[in-house]
């Protein structure tokens, strides 16, 4: 009499805790690396908003054939502003476009003292700074450990950096 022969299908409850077991270990391995991307990844998103914010108001600017204004709050929770008027309280008709705290969580921001109130106007096409500054002026985003500043300068040059003695990030030159 021949005994008809079972083929054994499927896995083991052995060899799938195995696995398991395995998937945590990388999981546990991956987790920290993705967080210090993710933190890096915010700071470079807020800097080139920023970035963006400020192209924004010169391009503005032309097309409205006015003043356009970089207004910047950091007490308390930071906002910036691009307004069509020099004070503008937030969310008015004046209020162009905004960046804040809720668009870029855990990011705090530094800023130059003649950055706010800075002016883009239609007819020069360079910023006026707050006071009459002359020297360029630097938003700095961060999430320690990282930093990038946008810096802009009188010529109206805007640019993206890593602050001297911060951990290079992004491929982003050495202020």
């Amino acid at each position: 009499m021949v005994v008809p022969s079972y083929r054994n299908r499927g896995f083991t409850l052995v060899e799938a805790l195995l696995v398991v077991a395995i998937l945590g270990i990388i999981a546990a391995i991956a987790l920290p690396s993705f967080a210090d991307l993710m933190d890096r990844k915010r700071v470079e998103s807020a800097a080139v908003e920023f970035k963006s914010l400020v192209s924004f108001a010169k391009s503005e600017s032309i097309k409205r054939n006015a003043d356009v204004f970089i207004l910047a709050t950091t007490t308390g929770s930071w906002v910036i502003r691009a307004s069509s008027a020099a004070s503008c309280s937030a969310g008015a008709a004046c209020d162009l476009r905004s960046m804040t705290p809720t668009q870029h969580p855990k990011i705090t921001l530094a800023i130059s003292t003649g950055l706010d109130g800075t002016a883009f106007s239609a007819i020069r096409m360079l910023p006026a700074f707050a006071g009459g500054v002359t020297a360029t002026q630097t938003a700095t985003f961060g999430k320690s450990p990282y930093q990038l500043s946008v810096q802009i300068t009188a010529a109206g040059i805007t640019r993206i950096c890593v602050p001297t003695g911060q951990p290079a990030l992004g491929g982003y030159p050495t202020c």
